[in-house]
Parts: C-alpha cells; structure tokens; sequence
C-alpha cells in the first residue's frame, strides 16, 4: 500500500501544480501512516479491500481529486481513528489547495 501511495508522485494531474500534488499526496501519505501503519485498529478485510482498490485505480490512472477524498473516506471507514484524523488533516479544502505555493512534503513531485 505505501508503496501504491508514493507512486502517486508520478501521476500528478495536470490540474495541480507540483506543490498542491505535493500537498494533497504528503497528507495523504501521513494519513496512511498514522491510521492505518502506526496507531488506528484496523478492520481487517476492509483494509485489505482498501488496498485492492487503490491499486486498480492507480493501475487505471484514476488519481484527481475524487480519488484522494474517495480514499480519506475509505480511511475512515477501515480505522477506528481516521475519522477524526481526516477531520483535522484531509487535504482537499479548496481555499487550501489554492494557497500552496511551496512543496510542503519534499515528496519530488513529478
């Protein structure tokens, strides 16, 4: 799965510039880590459905926005503590996105 995630860098949509894809995936890769690695309990079969299903829609270059808040949804879902960690740290707020102007993460966007 981390490594579905940081294969992102490489499918910057073009309707991003390299510090909001930076951005929207170096939070999304923090969730990954502190929900699902590290802290949250986690359901087991919707986990591993999680995983299938990110790896198809990166395998059919599905990846906008749609994907990163179809995936914090799913975080949500499959952890005891994803939803309360996409209440604080979920990327898509447009008025965010719109500030970026630096590389947050260091992620090498592509």
């Amino acid at each position: 799965m981390e490594a579905t995630l940081n294969s992102l860098r490489f499918h910057r949509p073009n309707n991003y510039s390299k510090p909001q894809w930076d951005y929207l995936l170096g939070w999304t890769i923090n969730g990954y880590a502190n929900c699902l690695r590290n802290y949250g309990s986690i359901n087991a079969t919707k986990f591993d459905s999680l995983i299938r299903d990110c790896e198809l829609k990166v395998q059919q270059n599905k990846i906008d926005t749609a994907f990163i808040d179809w995936y914090w949804d799913q975080l949500e879902k499959t952890t005891t503590n994803g939803q309360s960690y996409a209440l604080r740290y979920r990327p898509t707020d447009t008025s965010t996105l719109q500030s970026i102007e630096f590389e947050t993460f260091g992620l090498g966007v592509e």
